[in-house]
């Protein structure tokens, strides 16, 4: 068997989800992952896993032009079994049948309005379309057959933990007014000597000269480290701080309809704490009691977990 994986280059946290199946997948099913990034994520190197480069849509401006979705039309799949992408849904103009991980569609995200998305999600009806149970975007998947699963992965976290060192996390993707984030966020970090703050790489250099700042890899060592995450709310984050039993405190003003989404979800099922004000969020991010931290992990720790076995499955099919 042979599989073709397309991850939406948007941002990180589509591809490392899409990487965390591939890498379970039977060894004797050859597998092409296309992306455009240069991958250096931390996983286990497979013979049946080959990256190949693909200019996909990767910029938020890039799925409101007219021309999207034509890049899949050239695309040649006919060598492949099985089509497995993480929201891409025009991925079904060139192929009937995919699998396919989504939380949202673009064109439900930006509203958009082309001819050519009554076809995909006419055409989506035969597709097997996985979402997660709580943070699915009902209007994406209004009048599809999605199947809700878990998050992926398990708990990790045996016991709550309390230290001075907390993530912030803008993210990857384009952030607008990011200037008047950064200064917000720079006059707090210079507030809060007494914490250590871990930022992303692609902000670090605006943060670097500050005693208290550490580059924020992503990786399992850094999690294990973080007591409490200031941030963006990507899924992918939440899900790696759900798993780590992280504490969530978010801000979603300046950015698009997903993110409003997930924190609404955060807030709805009192997973997260939202708050818009920066001086707010860093004031009940790093001095709520101890009880409201732990209740957090608490829940984090009774969610649905292992919600990749549900598609691995489907390639054993």
């Amino acid at each position: 068997m042979k599989i073709a994986f397309f991850p939406c280059n948007n941002g990180l946290g589509h591809i490392k989800r899409s990487l965390e199946i591939a890498q379970n997948i039977n060894r004797r099913i050859k597998i092409d992952f296309f992306t455009k990034y240069d991958l250096d994520y931390n996983f286990k190197k497979k013979k049946n896993l080959f990256i190949k480069e693909i200019r996909n849509p990767h910029k938020l401006d890039e799925f409101k032009v007219s021309s999207y979705p034509k890049w899949v039309n050239y695309l040649d799949l006919k060598k492949y079994d099985v089509i497995y992408c993480d929201t891409l849904p025009e991925l079904v103009l060139v192929r009937k049948k995919i699998i396919i991980f989504a939380n949202f569609f673009w064109n439900k995200i930006f509203k958009l309005n082309n001819k050519i998305f009554k076809d995909i999600d006419r055409n989506l009806s035969s597709s097997k379309i996985f979402t997660n149970y709580l943070f699915y975007h009902r209007p994406s998947m209004r009048r599809k057959k999605s199947i809700k699963i878990g998050f992926f992965g398990k708990f990790i976290r045996k016991n709550y933990l309390e230290n001075n060192n907390i993530l912030i996390s803008i993210g990857t993707a384009k952030l607008e007014n990011s200037n008047i984030l950064i200064k917000q966020f720079k006059y707090q970090i210079k507030k809060n000597k007494n914490y250590n703050f871990y930022i992303d790489k692609k902000y670090f250099n605006y943060f670097k000269n500050m005693n208290n700042i550490f580059l924020a890899k992503h990786d399992k060592q850094m999690f294990k480290k973080i007591s409490v995450a200031i941030i963006k709310p990507g899924f992918s984050l939440i899900s790696e701080c759900f798993k780590n039993g992280i504490p969530i405190f978010c801000f979603d003003n300046m950015q698009n309809a997903e993110f409003k989404h997930n924190s609404k979800i955060l807030v709805k099922n009192k997973l997260g704490y939202k708050e818009n004000n920066i001086a707010k969020l860093f004031n009940i991010a790093l001095n709520s009691e101890k009880k409201i931290k732990k209740k957090l992990y608490s829940k984090y720790k009774n969610l649905k977990w292992r919600g990749e076995k549900f598609i691995i499955n489907e390639f054993k099919k």
